[in-house]
């Protein structure tokens, strides 16, 4: 009897043994997995903020490569624009002004009246000239002020008589980074451009308004058009998809016969 006594204990140990065994190896196992799966989700943890940086450092790149862009579109518009008024206006008025001392100097009459008139057209033209230099001195866009640059836009075009362009500021707008500066103004001017060029426009409303970025409103009375019936739409897209890169949304409202009004307002505030 005691004998099998013994025997069932020695059994029974051998089988806590197992169970003991078994369980270390299941536990052991279960550590082992637990941490595959931690390591093998950190590593792609780790792979997406390695992919999320590369994205941002790209985009980054695509928005700073596109601002220079728009900076030297900008710049080449603007420096056609004073060759154009250099040769078309001012270039008359000195003509006026050789005109008269040719005159002068042919009657040789010092009370002639052609002799002030060409001198007043002489001084005007100079100040045309200076004030040409002005603006091309001013298109440095990390230190122009977005308003200033409307202005003087405007300004050139109403001098010029194309078109009659209102320039209307909406509470105390910040001076936008001059990535969202250029972009924006740059973009401005396709808009404008498009307006004198295709819709027949003879006004032209600017809105600047907002507080930390501001919005533009740009609408013309011109002759509008049907978006659908635009095939390719290249002019539309490469507005649209700069202002994205600038955090904006730019939105068009337009139809046969009623004008077009560009709306091009920030995605946020800016004060995150």
């Amino acid at each position: 009897m005691l004998v099998r006594s013994q025997s069932e204990q020695s059994v029974r140990i051998a089988m806590d043994n197992e169970r003991y065994i078994f369980i270390v190896i299941v536990g052991t196992a279960f550590a082992l997995s637990m941490i595959a799966i931690v390591g093998f989700l950190m590593i792609v943890n780790t792979n997406r903020r390695h992919r999320y940086r590369a994205d941002l450092a790209e985009a980054d790149l695509r928005r700073e490569g596109e601002v220079m862009l728009a900076e030297r579109e900008a710049t080449e518009q603007t420096l056609n624009e004073i060759g154009r008024e250099l040769h078309d206006n001012v270039g008359q008025l000195l003509t006026v002004a050789q005109m008269g001392f040719l005159d002068r100097l042919e009657n040789e009459l010092p009370s002639d009246p052609r002799v002030a008139a060409a001198m007043g057209a002489l001084e005007q033209g100079i100040d045309e000239v200076r004030r040409l230099g002005r603006s091309l001195n001013n298109d440095l866009w990390q230190e122009r002020h977005l308003m200033d640059a409307l202005e003087a836009e405007a300004v050139r075009v109403e001098r010029l008589g194309r078109a009659r362009v209102l320039l209307t500021v909406e509470g105390d707008p910040d001076d936008p980074p001059p990535a969202v500066k250029v972009i924006l103004f740059r973009t401005f001017q396709e808009v404008l451009n498009n307006a004198l060029k295709h819709s027949m426009a003879s006004t032209i409303v600017i809105t600047l308004g907002g507080s930390r970025l501001p919005t533009l409103h740009i609408s013309d009375n011109g002759q509008g058009f049907d978006p659908k019936t635009i095939k390719n739409g290249g002019g539309l897209v490469n507005i649209r998809r700069r202002c994205a890169l600038i955090n904006y949304e730019a939105t068009l409202e337009t139809g046969n016969g009623t004008g077009c009004t560009w709306k091009f307002t920030p995605l946020s505030d800016g004060k995150a």
